[in-house]
């Protein structure tokens, strides 16, 4: 027989301890979540530290290796002027050394050492403590200027203690007349305080607690102040962060970091403390929370997630599969078709088109988290209507055959030509095509089709594009939130209309940002119809045709017959299919399998042997910036100056910056177009030797 009253009594009694259970998971689960927290965290701030003390010591290392890399070219000045005038450049030496002092604010300063032997100094105060200094028998700077004469080449060195007084940086260039015999010394003499003034001025101001010390690769790293070359604080630096610095003929290694050294704990603390806050909160929060409603909440945002994720996936794999059908099967076709050059051409032409789409899309998943935050550019180029049908056909009509889809197009113009984004474009139309594909069963129809309407603007046309189909449709409910980012329609015919989240939401982005509108009209289980007007600058013919003059080039240029190139590039096939590009162009090329070797190349080489280096960015031993920064430092102007293009996959505006900053002359992005690389080339080869 059953006590009702200990029962209830029991009930009661469960209740707290069930309580406690599930409060100690919680805080078993919330003390793991911030040891993890922890660990990430110091992993981070130490990440964090490591990235801040690397942009630190490059901007360190460039400032000195523009400073010193304006010595030879200032040295090359008054050497010119004592081969010119000999006993009698006095006055001429002391005018030019009066100007680039001026100019150079660093250099403290010039001399001219015929034999090695001090003869001529600026400025003039100095003479008295200088003149008829012998640096080839002083045991300071002796062996740096023998090394000069030795090596034939610009040399810096120091920090020295100077014979005027003070502390500097020495370069010297020799010189040797046409027997070969060294003649005199230009030396520039640079103020190693005006150094520091200039690299602190260059700094951003939140790096002011950061240090750095730099030492040569013949000396070992030690925290007691040995070895350095030059340092900007005595305390201990180790070389856990560190960048080469290239100055004439040597190579020094630079180490940053924050001052004080790697408080990790003492950066984190702060915010792991705010973490155990917010658990504690957290905690006493899940306190106040029924189990159950935990549990609904948890599957709900689980259920979205994952919907989120397999709408995405589904999309993509959907887009990809699409042009890989065309090239996948007009590639077969081909195969059986190589002795009909008319239709191989054809087919060709079909798989290249299909290639450009393949590769909009996956520029347009790397660009996905830049369109969802709104970062969306235009980039208006010419565009002809007629192609863009040809285009639609070639990528879809086979597939809407294959499905037994009735598929149509139509395009009533009278303005085919203008002036637009066409990447975009054909992105919407591929996202809505792509849709009405997938929607629309065996024996639906699809129709598109594309009038030009009275514009708003002078010189421009108006295209109303309507794209209809007999598919699955959407519900009236639905239909306002068709845009809404991650939203799907939620009915019982959920499973037959994916996708309609992202990917809608970028085409209204898309859309947007080229001033057009798009609406929609569907009906559950009947079809779905979406309207887009767009307006553009009106080209014509003539206009067409010129600016694409270079699009409809083979890719032979007669201006690069007999060009010869440094390639560098580590990729076997990307290599091979660079030389068969440019032999197509009447072009020769060596390759260097890292930026090292091209380095190398280069400076063995004599000038004018390459007429330009085409550079990758990643590739092992030395990237392409680090190569190109190091070609800008040489110490022959020509081979310093040579043009330099990027040749790389990195695709991004931030990538054509960041080559454009290292020194190089132009940026071309692989896939390789023969056109853009003509039109690079053409740009940054002298007219004179074209």
């Amino acid at each position: 027989m059953v006590d009702l009253g200990m029962t209830e009594a029991g009930n009661e009694a469960k209740l707290p301890e069930r309580t406690r259970r599930s409060l100690a998971a919680a805080a078993v689960l919330l003390l793991a979540i911030f040891v993890v927290v922890a660990f990430y965290l110091t992993s981070s701030v130490r990440s964090s530290m490591e990235d801040r003390s690397r942009i630190y010591g490059e901007t360190v290392a460039s400032t000195v290796e523009q400073i010193i890399a304006k010595s030879d070219m200032t040295a090359a000045v008054i050497e010119n002027l004592y081969v010119e005038y000999g006993d009698d450049v006095k006055p001429h030496f002391e005018a030019a050394a009066a100007r680039l002092m001026k100019e150079h604010g660093e250099i403290s300063s010039i001399y001219i050492a015929p034999d090695a032997v001090l003869g001529y100094a600026y400025p003039t105060e100095v003479a008295a403590s200088t003149i008829g200094f012998e640096m080839l028998k002083d045991p300071d700077q002796g062996p740096s200027a023998q090394k000069a004469i030795d090596d034939r080449k610009t040399t810096v060195a120091g920090p020295h203690a100077l014979v005027e007084g003070g502390t500097g940086f020495i370069c010297r260039r020799p010189y040797f007349d046409e027997r070969g015999a060294f003649r005199f010394f230009v030396v520039i003499v640079y103020d190693w305080d005006k150094i520091v003034q200039r690299i602190n001025r260059d700094l951003p101001r939140h790096d002011s607690s950061y240090v750095f010390a730099a030492w040569k690769d013949d000396q070992h790293v030690v925290t007691d102040g040995d070895g350095f070359i030059f340092r900007s604080s005595q305390e201990p630096i180790d070389r856990t962060v560190s960048v080469e610095v290239l100055v004439p003929n040597d190579k020094w290694h630079l180490a940053a970091q924050p001052a004080g050294g790697w408080n990790i704990m003492g950066q984190s603390l702060p915010v792991l403390l705010v973490v155990l806050a917010l658990e504690i909160i957290l905690f006493l929060a899940m306190f106040a929370w029924s189990k159950a409603g935990q549990r609904r909440v948890m599957a709900e945002r689980e259920a979205a997630a994952n919907r989120a994720k397999s709408t995405f996936l589904f999309n993509m794999s959907h887009d990809i599969r699409t042009p890989m059908n065309a090239i996948v099967g007009f590639s077969r076709l081909l195969r059986k078709s190589l002795d009909d050059p008319e239709r191989s051409r054809d087919y060709l032409d079909k798989i290249d088109t299909s290639s450009e789409y393949l590769l909009e899309l996956v520029n347009n998943v790397l660009e996905l988290a830049r369109i969802e935050s709104g970062q969306v550019s235009v980039t208006p180029v010419p565009w002809c209507m007629a192609d863009f049908e040809k285009e639609v056909l070639t990528v879809f009509g086979e597939s809407f055959k294959a499905k037994g889809i009735a598929f149509t197009s139509t395009a009533r113009v009278q303005h085919p030509y203008n002036l637009c984004d066409k990447g975009k474009v054909r992105e919407i139309y591929m996202n809505l095509l792509s849709n009405a594909l997938k929607y629309t069963p065996e024996g639906g129809t699809v129709a598109l089709s594309v009038d030009e309407i009275p514009a708003t603007r002078d010189g421009h046309v108006r295209f109303r594009g309507v794209l209809k189909d007999t598919g699955a449709g959407m519900s009236e409910e639905f239909l306002p939130h068709l845009f809404d980012e991650f939203t799907r329609e939620r009915t019982a015919s959920e499973h037959l209309i994916q996708g309609t989240g992202l990917g809608m939401s970028i085409v209204k982005r898309m859309v947007d940002a080229l001033g057009g509108t798009i609406s929609v009209e569907s009906t559950l289980g009947v079809g779905t119809t979406f309207t887009m007007e767009f307006e553009f600058p009106i080209l014509t013919e003539q206009e067409y045709l010129e600016m694409t003059a270079d699009d409809r080039k083979d890719g032979l240029d007669a201006d690069l017959q007999g060009r010869h190139v440094l390639l560098a590039e580590d990729n076997d096939l990307n290599a091979e299919i660079a030389q068969e590009l440019l032999a197509e162009l009447g072009m020769t090329l060596e390759r260097a399998e890292d930026g090292r070797q091209a380095l190398e190349l280069l400076e063995q080489a004599p000038a004018g042997r390459f007429d330009a280096v085409l550079m990758d960015v990643q590739m092992p031993n030395m990237n392409g910036y680090e190569a190109a920064r190091a070609i800008r430092a040489l110490a022959d102007p020509a081979k310093a100056c040579i043009p330099v293009l990027a040749m790389t996959a990195n695709a991004f505006d931030e990538d054509r910056q960041n080559a454009l900053k290292a020194g190089m002359d132009g940026h071309v992005a692989k896939p390789i177009s023969v056109p853009e690389l003509v039109a690079a080339l053409s740009a940054v080869l002298p007219a004179d030797r074209r």
